[in-house]
């Protein structure tokens, strides 16, 4: 009931900041406050808090994968907050017609880039 309900019974200390789970106030707090680094990138530098972040980092960073796909043009993001900057920022900034950007037998492409040899 709590979720549905949109109870949040569990408050932050440090900054007052409301949740609906104990273990979400808890997350939070190693996260904001704690600054607790769990997940390390055996690639790179890269720390994060949450396994989740972790997972988006490799994925993004060093796979490389783009799984948001533009439906007005080929462009390929790894983060779907990316490709909402790009629609928002190209396409309906410009007021963009979506039929002029792909013809009209295109299918917007999935794009996949490959790891260079050196990492």
């Amino acid at each position: 009931m709590v979720v549905h309900e949109k109870i949040k019974s569990f408050f932050c200390d440090v900054c007052g900041l409301a949740f609906g789970q104990k273990t979400h106030l808890n997350n939070h707090v190693e996260a904001k406050h704690l600054k607790r680094k769990n997940y390390f990138c055996d690639k790179c530098d890269y720390a994060a808090t949450r396994k989740e972040a972790y997972v988006k980092h490799v994925k993004v960073v060093h796979d490389r994968i783009k799984d948001f796909i533009c439906s007005l043009c080929p462009s390929a993001f790894g983060q779907k907050a990316h490709l909402k900057a790009h629609v928002d920022n190209v396409h309906i900034k410009y007021n963009e017609d979506p039929a002029k950007n792909l013809p009209a037998n295109q299918e917007p492409v999935k794009f996949i880039l490959p790891t260079s040899i050196s990492e």
